[in-house]
């Protein structure tokens, strides 16, 4: 072979072997490229927050508010009572409550002269509202004790019916409030000035020991808000009244 021809075909070779190579890098190139990984977009969904619903809490009476006024109903009345509802009293709680108008005037003139108050709507229907006076020395004495010296106490409960004269509505009262029967009543004109009302009222003074301690009795039976109620108002000390 002549030099030319051999150095012809070093120079294929040679170009043969770069085109070799360009190949396996190439494919190299593509491989890798292959294996990197693509990103991947993650879509974080938000957490769904369960707000829990609030469970409709029945209130329950207040212990000393219900034990006050179940207390002065039975030790003044001879009644014993179920409250649903006993709180703290205030001008605005007996607002709330539909009882007579002369009534209610007794009650809220005397706020101020009490030193502690309870109101109380009772199970079957009906209100009791108990103000406690005598300041900070009887304030440590007995809660019986407390009601015997000065207290103003209030209840009504719905009647069965309407009575038909004076003596039936008496008799009335007295099967509601037992322990009132000792008392001396006179009918009188119905303060609220309602013509389906029965009232009765009687004016006391006890004698405990060396105190004198007076004693007003207001009880009736009145239509009011299409029902006929039972009421008894009674004020021991500087809470008598007058009708």
């Amino acid at each position: 072979m002549s030099k030319s021809g051999s150095r012809l075909v070093k120079v294929a070779i040679l170009t043969l072997l770069v085109l070799a190579a360009g190949c396996v890098l190439l494919g190299i190139s593509s491989d890798a490229q292959a294996k990197v990984p693509e990103m991947t977009t993650l879509a974080i969904s938000k957490p769904t927050v369960v707000v829990p619903r609030s469970a409709t809490v029945t209130p329950l009476p207040s212990t000393t508010a219900a034990t006050s006024l179940q207390t002065w109903a039975s030790q003044t009345l001879g009644t014993n009572i179920s409250l649903a509802e006993a709180k703290g009293y205030n001008s605005q709680v007996v607002a709330e409550y539909l009882i007579p108008t002369q009534q209610r005037g007794i009650i809220q003139a005397n706020i101020n002269a009490s030193r502690a108050g309870y109101a109380g709507k009772v199970t079957n229907g009906g209100y009791n509202i108990l103000l406690l006076g005598g300041g900070s020395s009887l304030s440590n004495q007995d809660l019986t004790v407390q009601i015997k010296n000065a207290s103003l106490g209030y209840l009504q409960l719905p009647a069965t019916s309407y009575p038909a004269n004076s003596e039936a509505a008496l008799a009335q009262l007295l099967q509601a409030f037992p322990a009132l029967s000792s008392y001396n009543f006179t009918a009188v004109n119905s303060p609220n000035n309602n013509k389906f009302s029965y009232n009765f009222y009687a004016y006391t003074i006890v004698r405990d020991k060396n105190t004198e301690i007076p004693t007003a009795v207001e009880m009736g039976v009145i239509k009011l808000g299409n029902k006929t109620w039972n009421y008894a108002l009674v004020g021991n000390g500087a809470f008598t009244f007058q009708p």
